[in-house]
Order: structure tokens, then sequence, then C-alpha cells
């Protein structure tokens, strides 16, 4: 007997979070994330289950990394755990997890040139979401090649890369 799909959620994370995953199994929340909500596919008029909108929870996601740090790390993850809605970014397909499990996550994605995130990151400082989506340097990397993508058996070599 198969249940239903667990929902895909995209989870920005610090390099440090992304660390404590890898070495203890589990991160503990709550934890804000972005999935293909019905109230992001109305923000976004996009048809709820499609690729769109699972594209535009990404998008948000990788907003949200700008607003988190100065690079982006976002994790693709199905957790176990009941998703939540994020107080205030419910439009943005926000969502919140109780803690989230190592093998719950798939894949992640990473800037492949964290220095070009790094004015981005700074003029988003202390911006909501929404606000930082509409700024000029958030529109330029969000315009630029989109985040390089990994299974998550790579996530510790490039944690490691990222320390050295």
């Amino acid at each position: 007997m198969t249940g239903t799909p667990r929902p895909v959620v995209f989870l920005p994370v610090t390099g440090g979070q992304a660390s404590r995953l890898v070495a203890e199994g589990l991160l503990g929340g709550p934890l804000p994330g972005y999935s293909a909500t019905a109230d992001l596919c109305a923000t976004f008029d996009l048809a709820p289950g499609g690729e769109d909108a699972e594209f535009a929870a990404f998008q948000v996601a990788s907003v949200a990394a700008l607003l988190a740090g100065s690079s982006r790390l976002v994790l693709v993850a199905r957790p176990r755990t009941a998703l939540l809605n994020q107080a205030g970014e419910q439009g943005n397909g926000g969502v919140e997890i109780g803690a989230l499990e190592l093998h719950e996550v798939e894949a992640f994605f990473t800037d492949t040139e964290p220095s070009v995130c790094r004015s981005a990151s700074r003029g988003a400082a202390g911006h909501t979401i929404d606000e930082a989506w509409e700024l000029p340097e958030v529109q330029a990397v969000l315009a630029e090649p989109p985040l390089s993508g990994h299974d998550v058996s790579e996530l510790a070599a490039h944690l490691e890369l990222q320390e050295g």
C-alpha cells in the first residue's frame, strides 16, 4: 500500500546548520521552508501540483537564503513531520517543520560563485522576502544561471570545500 507522497520542501540553511545536519543526522527546529502550497500558487498565479509551482517555491527559498547569509544553500527535502504555516509567509509558500533528519534530504542547491551573492545579501539584509524580491541586486542574482544542484551524498564534501 502506498501512501500520499510527502510534499517537497525547500529549506534555506546556513553552512553551520548544514554541517550540524551532516554531523548529527538531525537538525532541530522549528525550521522555515517553502513549498508549492495553494497560497503560493495563488500568489504566483500558477496551477497547483506543477513544476512551475515547485520552481517558484525554490526561488522564494533562494531569496530567503540570501536574507540568512552571504550565499545561498537550499536543501530539498521530503520531511516526515507535519508542515505548519510559517507566520507571515503563507503567500510565499512558507511552511515550518519541527525537525529535519538527514535521510529526508534528497538534494541541495548552492551558488557556483558565492561572491556574486554577497552584495545582494548585504542589500537585502533587514528586508522581508517580498521586499527583497523587488530589489535590483536580488533580481540580478535571480537572473543569473540557476543554483548548482547536487545529490545529498555530496553535502559533506561540499561543506568541507567551503570551510577550506
